[in-house]
């Protein structure tokens, strides 16, 4: 099994750090200062995490630091309620990850309140891998359903990553290197370089770069035992460069900065998890321009537009493998896939005693394409594919309220009580308009104090949760109670007889080939595709 070479085992070494501030500080190590720490994720505004209705998590600088991760996949890994797939694997592979059970293209992933994701692949799923920590200063999890705020998108939850941005005025400079070794013929070197100047008037400038380089990985067990079997022993590498631009101002009322970040990742990948495959390759590029604009006029009024666009492009080359000591398989497959986004968001926080409202309205514009080329050696077949003249995109229009309303807003006996309410309208040029609905809590919390505010409007929004449930059961031909008390007390084989069963067995490409080239007929029987499109209606 591949050791992991990020910096944890004990064989690493440590050949030199170099820490350089001009503007050095001195710490008092007797002395224990608590602060209230605040999260933006949960609200959208600033708020004690002590006081946030829900399950959240906040990473701090000093614990990203003292983990010894390099990449965003490495340091999920660690938190609770998150499963990040492959995290222990060559960086590159596919790392799915799931918050809460909820797979990554159902959570919503931030730089900055502003979303990033990965329209080069089929599910939009960003490859945590990807996103190395260089510029991160913290990190805000949000866990459960949070449509109201961030869309569909955020069934799952919110992973929010703020950058570092100002600093101590002066010039600000922090350099890393390190070297290590993770077992016989291994090498892991990372270098970082992180320069700030921060004006006395508010201004700042930052530029930061990070290099990785791997080589000698190998994350395949050898179960072979046979004697004079052939043994596929491959080791991989992995490199990568991340180089972040940024120029920014804060003040007393504006807050506002502009940012660039470039990332470019090459990965000597396997077939899968345990299967070597010696010419495997994935090049990854992507370049990312954001922007922020914050503005407070006075206590109560807080404005901020903020956006960015993304360009993303994907190389996947796999060349032909040897099967034996003298033969090769004859496969050969290169698929390039290139994504763009642009998000753009408006929103308007207003505070009244006991109350914070949060107005907000925003576009989000995704497109894909790819091309691809396959080759079987084989079985002297061929297949091209080319997406470009499909136009795939989607434009997402939104807006939304929301309102947090302390219980003293009520009485001051409730001064521990936070009732979030929420309310999104979203058009989209592909599936059309929905809403998103919360508020069932503030309808139960109405009952116990005798509000009768609190109960008909938190009856109204929670009441609207059950009818889109309702419509969500119509869709997959099942009734409310089957999505509610099926699973409960039964076995999910109940009812399938013994001799139905079939043994699963993993086929691959050319052998698929096969099966379908001998068919004399072919039934495709869909699930959630059928279901999107409500053919079940006509299908039965």
């Amino acid at each position: 099994m591949k050791s992991n070479f990020l910096a944890r085992k004990s064989l690493a070494c440590l050949f030199g750090l170099i820490c350089i501030s001009t503007n050095s500080q001195v710490t008092d190590s007797v002395k224990n200062i608590l602060i209230d720490e605040v999260m933006i994720s949960a609200t959208r505004y600033e708020k004690r995490v002590l006081d946030i209705p829900k399950s959240v998590s906040l990473i701090t600088s000093r614990e990203i630091k003292n983990s010894g991760a390099t990449n965003l996949a490495e340091l999920l890994s660690t938190q609770e309620s998150l499963n990040v797939i492959g995290s222990s694997q060559t960086p590159g592979s596919n790392q799915s990850f799931f918050l809460r059970g909820i797979s990554g293209e159902q959570t919503v992933v931030m730089v900055d309140g502003i979303r990033v994701s990965d329209p080069s692949s089929n599910t939009n799923s960003l490859d945590l891998s990807e996103i190395s920590l260089i510029d991160v200063n913290r990190i805000e999890i949000v866990r459960g359903a949070h449509s109201t705020l961030y869309g569909s998108s955020a069934i799952g939850g919110v992973i929010n990553l703020i950058t570092e941005k100002e600093l101590k005025p002066g010039l600000n400079v922090n350099a890393n290197f390190d070297i290590g070794t993770f077992g016989h013929g291994t090498r892991q070197l990372n270098e970082n370089l992180n320069l700030n100047y921060t004006f006395n008037n508010g201004f700042y400038v930052s530029g930061k770069v990070f290099h990785s380089d791997v080589k000698g990985l190998d994350p395949v067990l050898d179960t072979v035992t046979t004697e004079g079997a052939f043994k596929q022993n491959d080791r991989d590498d992995f490199q990568k460069t991340d180089m972040v631009a940024r120029v920014g101002y804060h003040g007393q009322r504006l807050d506002a900065h502009l940012s660039f970040k470039s990332v470019s990742q090459y990965a000597d990948i396997d077939q899968s998890a345990y299967i070597n495959d010696d010419n495997n390759m994935v090049d990854l590029s992507r370049n990312l321009l954001s922007y922020s604009i914050g503005y407070q006029p006075n206590s109560k009024l807080h404005l901020l537009l903020n956006g960015g666009g993304s360009y993303v492009t994907r190389i996947n080359e796999n060349d032909s493998s040897l099967v034996s000591e003298t033969d090769y398989d004859r496969n050969y497959y290169k698929g390039t896939f290139k994504g763009k986004l642009f998000n753009n968001d408006l929103q308007l926080n207003y505070t009244l005693e006991n109350m914070k409202i949060i107005l907000g309205a925003g576009a989000y514009y995704e497109s894909m394409t790819s091309n691809s080329y396959t080759y079987s050696g084989q079985w002297n077949y061929e297949a091209v594919t080319n997406l470009d003249t499909l136009n795939l995109h989607t434009l997402l229009t939104n807006s939304y309220i929301s309102t947090d309303i302390d219980g003293k807003f009520i009485s001051d006996k409730l001064h521990a009580l936070s009732v979030m309410m929420g309310l999104r309208f979203n058009s989209d040029n592909r599936s059309g308009r929905y809403y998103s609905y919360s508020g069932l809590a503030a309808c139960a919390a109405g009952f116990v104090i005798l509000n009768n505010v609190l109960i008909v409007s938190g009856a109204l929004v929670g009441a609207s949760g059950f009818i889109l449930t309702n419509i969500m059961c119509k869709a997959m031909n099942r009734s409310l109670g089957n999505v509610l008390f099926s699973g409960f007390g039964s076995s999910s084989s109940k009812g399938i007889h013994p001799k139905d069963r079939g043994e699963a067995k993993a086929a691959s490409i050319s052998d698929s080939y096969t099966v379908l080239e001998a068919a004399r007929s072919v039934l495709m029987v869909p699930g959630y595709g059928m279901a999107v499109a409500q053919a079940q209606h006509v299908v039965h």
